[in-house]
């Protein structure tokens, strides 16, 4: 599977998504501002979102414990933390 596969789906698909091309990526954008960046890797597609700063979190210890502990549950996904600008970010 190519980019150009997942771009002619979102184009005829009606859902109300903002799709920009950056790259060997794109970035998508739902009506409310939440940024996703999708890459296709081979027949992989990989999707990762920023959820929220880890500065907001007041006991980080406390949840980086909950998530390995019940990320399982959840199959398929995975949760971190990535940098942007200095700035930690939890993300999935």
């Amino acid at each position: 599977m190519d980019l150009n596969v997942v771009i002619k789906a979102r184009l005829e698909s009606d859902e109300g998504f903002n799709v920009t091309q950056s790259d060997e990526s794109l970035i998508i954008t739902n009506d409310v501002g939440i940024n996703a960046v999708l890459v296709v890797q081979g027949s992989q597609i990989i999707v990762e979102s920023l959820l929220f700063q880890a500065d907001a979190v007041a006991d980080q210890a406390a949840l980086d414990d909950y998530i390995l502990k019940t990320h399982k549950l959840v199959p398929l996904t995975a949760v971190g933390k990535s940098e942007v600008e200095g700035q930690f970010y939890y993300s999935a």
